[in-house]
């Protein structure tokens, strides 16, 4: 099983809220947050800093429904950032 696949649940997951959204518009953001979050996963995006802050608006809005489902998935993010993979290329 590929690490991506292995977090798709998690993902699947974090897409389930969509429900719970206000808006439609709030409801695409949140798929574009999940794509983002699965390049980080998959490495196919570079972990830096920053990375996702242009979803800090929709994040923090959110964060109420979006807290339980992304606990594991940055949980992950963080192990690879703090502890595992350097990127001092």
């Amino acid at each position: 099983m590929s690490e991506a696949t292995q977090f798709d649940g998690y993902l699947s997951q974090l897409t389930s809220i969509s429900g719970s959204l206000k808006s439609h518009s709030e409801k695409v953001t949140l798929q574009e947050f999940a794509l983002e979050l699965r390049h980080l996963l998959a490495d196919t995006k570079k972990l830096d800093k920053g990375a996702l802050n242009k979803f800090k608006p929709f994040v923090d809005r959110n964060w109420n429904q979006l807290s339980m489902p992304m606990t594991p998935i940055l949980v992950e993010l963080s192990r690879r950032f703090l502890i595992e993979n350097s990127y001092d290329d």
